[in-house]
This record gives C-alpha cells, structure tokens and sequence, in this order.
C-alpha cells in the first residue's frame, strides 16, 4: 500500500475507464538524462515515449494525443502529436522527438479507444 500511495503523490499514475497508457520522457540534463515517468520535473527533454494498450473488454485503441501547454496557459493545450490507429490495434508504441518551447510547461498524453473509453496521463513538467 506503501507504493500505491508514493506513487499517487509523485504522479506517476494515469487515470482510466479502460485502455492502460504510460508516458515516459527522455532527458534530465548532464548526469540526469535517463527515462523519466509522468509527474517528473525536468530541465531538459528531447525525447517522448508513449505505450497505450487495450484488451477486448475495452475495445481497441482508436486515438492517441500529445497535448502540451506552457505556464499560465491553463485549458489552452495545443494537440502536437496524434495518430489514428486503422486498422484496429490493441497495442501501441511509440517515440518521438521533442523539444519544449523555451518556457516552463507541460506534456501529457491521451488514449481513446473506439468505444469512447480514455486513459489520461499525469503530465511531465518541464522546467526551461
């Protein structure tokens, strides 16, 4: 329960009501640059990695989004990423560059599947 509840106040959880999604991204800056998980501060990003999966249960995977704002910008995130998945897929991977505008902000990542259920992710703050 320990870990549970660690895990829950440095944000390296997702909300869902289906489809699992994890959202990691790459940098730190000198000796920190490594895989970082949802709810890290980071100075430096150059790389994002985004996993979605889903079961039949849920329904395959339709959408996944990248969603980035910067300070101050709350509810005016802007889509940078997203890729329809046709044909249907349970799974999904991906890693793809970026390189945050030079202010402070967020990223966060969305999955839908094709019945409507969604996996949220906490976001990775980056701290230029």
């Amino acid at each position: 329960m320990t870990g549970i509840l660690q895990a829950i106040r440095q944000g390296a959880c997702f909300m869902t009501d289906g489809p699992a999604l994890l959202l990691q991204a790459f940098g730190g800056g000198g000796d920190q640059d490594n895989w970082h998980h949802s709810g890290s501060r980071l100075k430096k990003i150059t790389r994002l990695k985004v996993a979605a999966r889903s079961s039949q249960e849920f329904t395959a995977l339709k959408n996944i989004k990248l969603l980035t704002a910067g300070e101050g910008e709350l509810g005016r995130e802007r889509v940078i990423f997203s890729h329809d998945l046709e044909p249907a897929s349970y799974d999904y991977q991906a890693e793809i560059d970026f390189l945050p505008e030079k202010r402070n902000g967020y990223i966060r990542a969305e999955v839908t599947t094709k019945t409507g259920r969604t996996a949220l992710s906490n976001p990775i703050w980056f701290l230029i």
